[in-house]
Protein backbone atom coordinates (compact mmCIF):
# COMPACT_ATOMS: atom_id res chain seq x y z
CA UNK A 1 0.00 0.00 0.00
CA UNK A 2 1.48 3.21 -1.15
CA UNK A 3 2.74 5.67 1.30
CA UNK A 4 1.25 3.09 4.20
CA UNK A 5 4.38 3.87 6.72
CA UNK A 6 4.11 7.21 6.26
CA UNK A 7 0.23 7.40 7.57
CA UNK A 8 0.86 4.76 10.28
CA UNK A 9 3.20 7.18 12.62
CA UNK A 10 0.34 9.77 13.22
CA UNK A 11 -1.98 6.83 14.29
CA UNK A 12 -3.31 5.82 17.93
CA UNK A 13 -1.82 2.71 19.16
CA UNK A 14 -5.17 0.87 18.99
CA UNK A 15 -6.06 2.07 15.31
CA UNK A 16 -2.59 -0.01 14.67
CA UNK A 17 -3.56 -3.03 16.72
CA UNK A 18 -6.58 -3.35 14.73
CA UNK A 19 -4.91 -2.39 11.45
CA UNK A 20 -2.11 -5.05 12.17
CA UNK A 21 -5.11 -7.67 11.79
CA UNK A 22 -6.32 -6.76 8.35
CA UNK A 23 -3.78 -8.24 5.82
CA UNK A 24 -4.12 -7.46 1.43
CA UNK A 25 -7.01 -9.11 -0.56
CA UNK A 26 -10.49 -10.63 0.29
CA UNK A 27 -8.78 -13.68 0.24
CA UNK A 28 -7.08 -12.75 3.56
CA UNK A 29 -10.54 -11.55 5.02
CA UNK A 30 -10.67 -11.56 8.60
CA UNK A 31 -13.85 -11.65 10.67
CA UNK A 32 -15.19 -9.41 13.54
CA UNK A 33 -14.79 -12.40 16.04
CA UNK A 34 -11.60 -13.76 14.72
CA UNK A 35 -10.12 -10.07 16.07
CA UNK A 36 -11.49 -9.82 19.33
CA UNK A 37 -10.06 -13.89 19.43
CA UNK A 38 -6.41 -12.15 18.42
CA UNK A 39 -6.35 -9.22 20.55
CA UNK A 40 -7.29 -11.19 23.72
CA UNK A 41 -10.82 -9.24 24.05
CA UNK A 42 -9.36 -5.93 23.47
CA UNK A 43 -11.67 -4.57 21.61
CA UNK A 44 -15.46 -5.09 21.62
CA UNK A 45 -17.29 -5.39 18.26
CA UNK A 46 -18.42 -1.67 18.68
CA UNK A 47 -14.86 -0.33 19.36
CA UNK A 48 -14.15 -2.36 15.81
CA UNK A 49 -16.05 -0.50 13.45
CA UNK A 50 -15.62 2.82 15.36
CA UNK A 51 -11.89 2.37 14.50
CA UNK A 52 -12.84 1.09 10.75
CA UNK A 53 -14.90 4.44 10.33
CA UNK A 54 -12.01 6.24 11.40
CA UNK A 55 -9.28 4.43 9.18
CA UNK A 56 -11.00 5.08 6.60
CA UNK A 57 -12.36 8.66 6.68
CA UNK A 58 -10.02 10.04 8.56
CA UNK A 59 -6.51 8.27 7.79
CA UNK A 60 -7.43 7.35 3.65
CA UNK A 61 -7.25 3.54 4.58
CA UNK A 62 -9.04 1.25 1.81
CA UNK A 63 -10.73 -1.12 3.82
CA UNK A 64 -13.13 -3.38 2.29
CA UNK A 65 -15.36 -5.89 3.89
CA UNK A 66 -17.65 -8.80 2.76
CA UNK A 67 -20.59 -10.55 4.66
CA UNK A 68 -21.02 -13.07 2.11
CA UNK A 69 -19.30 -15.72 0.31
CA UNK A 70 -16.25 -17.86 1.30
CA UNK A 71 -14.72 -14.72 2.21
CA UNK A 72 -16.56 -12.63 5.09
CA UNK A 73 -14.75 -10.28 7.19
CA UNK A 74 -12.27 -7.16 6.95
CA UNK A 75 -9.33 -6.55 4.49
CA UNK A 76 -7.14 -4.24 2.62
CA UNK A 77 -8.83 -3.43 -0.81
CA UNK A 78 -6.20 -4.34 -3.60
CA UNK A 79 -7.82 -4.52 -6.49
CA UNK A 80 -10.92 -2.69 -8.43
CA UNK A 81 -13.20 -6.17 -7.97
CA UNK A 82 -12.50 -5.60 -4.26
CA UNK A 83 -13.63 -1.77 -4.17
CA UNK A 84 -16.93 -2.82 -5.86
CA UNK A 85 -17.44 -5.86 -3.90
CA UNK A 86 -17.09 -3.43 -1.06
CA UNK A 87 -19.12 -0.93 -2.25
CA UNK A 88 -22.02 -2.08 -4.29
CA UNK A 89 -23.55 -3.02 -1.02
CA UNK A 90 -23.18 0.03 0.77
CA UNK A 91 -24.76 1.76 -2.30
CA UNK A 92 -27.57 -0.68 -2.51
CA UNK A 93 -28.23 -0.05 1.44
CA UNK A 94 -28.10 3.91 0.72
CA UNK A 95 -30.80 3.35 -1.72
CA UNK A 96 -33.12 1.40 0.52
CA UNK A 97 -32.91 3.76 2.80
CA UNK A 98 -33.63 6.77 0.79
CA UNK A 99 -36.35 4.71 -0.80
CA UNK A 100 -37.76 3.93 2.78
CA UNK A 101 -38.08 7.61 4.41
CA UNK A 102 -39.41 8.70 0.71
CA UNK A 103 -42.24 6.49 1.62
CA UNK A 104 -42.67 7.32 5.18
CA UNK A 105 -42.90 10.77 4.18
CA UNK A 106 -45.44 10.04 1.46
CA UNK A 107 -47.19 7.84 3.77
CA UNK A 108 -47.00 10.27 6.68
CA UNK A 109 -48.77 12.80 4.40
CA UNK A 110 -51.33 10.80 2.80
CA UNK A 111 -52.52 10.51 6.42
CA UNK A 112 -55.01 12.89 8.43
CA UNK A 113 -51.87 14.04 10.81
CA UNK A 114 -50.31 15.79 8.07
CA UNK A 115 -50.81 19.36 9.59
CA UNK A 116 -46.79 19.97 9.38
CA UNK A 117 -45.04 19.21 5.81
CA UNK A 118 -41.91 16.49 6.34
CA UNK A 119 -38.97 17.10 3.89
Amino acid sequence: MKNQNKREFALPERYLQLLAQLKPGKENSITVDKIISNTNGTFTRRDIFAIKHDLIMRYGYPIGSSREGTFKGFYLIENDNELVDTVRPLQNEAQTMMNLSKKLIENYQNTDNDEENVG
